[in-house]
């Protein structure tokens, strides 16, 4: 509640967007205390802009009044640094839907390219949310998969490039971490089979241009399979995975 009244009326920049959530890691939305300080959180993030998904013509055009046109972009990694603080809070929470509301809102304005590491760790912070009731989850699966999509196509048409740059290799690890973050999703929600189709893709895509041999650790075998467990083999994306 401390917190709660320090914040006032502030706005948060693109770094301490990232790392004011990713310091809610260990926290949960049953006190609350948690849920009061994500609603004022929400409050400061910045104003929408008029085209924000979710917000009616006239909502955007009186909360983006006052503000430049480039003042709502955060990086890329700020969300990712954000979402990873976000793995024990569950969407069927009030105050956690309207945040990721807001904070999908603003993801899908980010003019910058969402590399696979920074997708990976959306991913992570939805590990304890299922996806199962309104838009909202299902919004950010769909903005994760175009994403990977898109990564996919440049990748294709980019000449000369026989290696994977660090930062958009899906390595054993992001894998496990990406596969990990759907643990309590069933695989009976079409953007949940986008997001593993698109992983499945990027497997297949980057497979002739792997330098050394893939290898899997124990950490990443856990939560492969412990991503699954929502999962049912009738669906032909999860089978392909």
């Amino acid at each position: 509640m401390a917190l709660r009244g320090k914040l006032g009326t502030r706005r948060l920049d693109s770094h301490a967007f990232g790392s004011v959530f990713f310091g809610l890691q260990r926290m949960q939305c049953r006190h609350a205390e948690v849920r009061s300080l994500l609603t004022a959180l929400s409050a400061a993030l910045p104003p929408l802009p008029s085209a924000a998904p979710g917000l009616s013509q006239a909502e955007g055009q009186g909360q983006g009044q006052g503000q430049g046109q480039g003042e709502t972009h955060f990086l890329a990694t700020s969300y990712a640094m954000a979402f990873s603080g976000l793995r024990l809070l569950r969407d069927d929470t009030e105050e956690v839907a309207q945040l990721l509301a807001r904070i999908h809102a603003l993801m899908v304005t980010c003019p910058e390219h969402f590399a696979t590491s920074s997708l990976v760790n959306i991913l992570f912070g939805l590990q304890s949310m299922t996806a199962g009731g309104g838009d909202t989850v299902r919004n950010i699966l769909s903005f994760v998969s175009m994403q990977f999509t898109r990564n996919n196509d440049t990748s294709a048409s980019s000449v000369g490039s026989d290696s994977l740059s660090e930062h958009c290799a899906l390595t054993p690890p992001r894998l496990g971490r990406a596969l990990y973050g759907l643990q309590c999703m069933s695989s009976d929600v079409a953007e949940v089979r986008e997001v593993v189709l698109a992983l499945a893709s990027t497997l297949e895509q980057q497979r002739p241009r792997q330098e050394e041999a893939v290898c899997f650790s124990a950490l990443d075998l856990r939560r492969v399979v412990g991503g699954l467990r929502g999962f049912s083999s009738d669906h032909h994306e999860v089978r392909i995975k």
